[in-house]
């Protein structure tokens, strides 16, 4: 980055030291990751949860749309419980 990308504006802000935007980029990196885990999970949940709603309602197979619900709701459970401890 540039000098002049790190003046501010208001003279009452401080300027951030290298060290300090290194730190923000890393915080930054392990949010972004942990969405990105999550929003995997969610994105598996989501059609499963949807085929057991229609194999349980027009699908006619009770048994089959219990199960898939099941999967759904441990993918979703899953997906949560493994997101690394660094991401939240």
């Amino acid at each position: 980055m540039s000098e002049a990308q790190l003046v501010s504006v208001d003279p009452a802000i401080e300027e951030p030291t290298p060290a300090q935007l290194d730190a923000e980029y890393t915080e930054h990196t392990k949010t972004y990751n942990g969405f990105l885990h999550l929003t995997k999970w969610f994105l598996i949940h989501v059609p499963l949860l949807l085929l057991g709603l229609y194999a349980m309602t027009l699908g006619g197979s009770m048994a089959g749309g219990v199960v898939l619900m099941v999967i759904a709701v441990a993918a979703l459970i899953y997906g949560i419980l493994s997101t690394p401890a660094s991401a939240h």
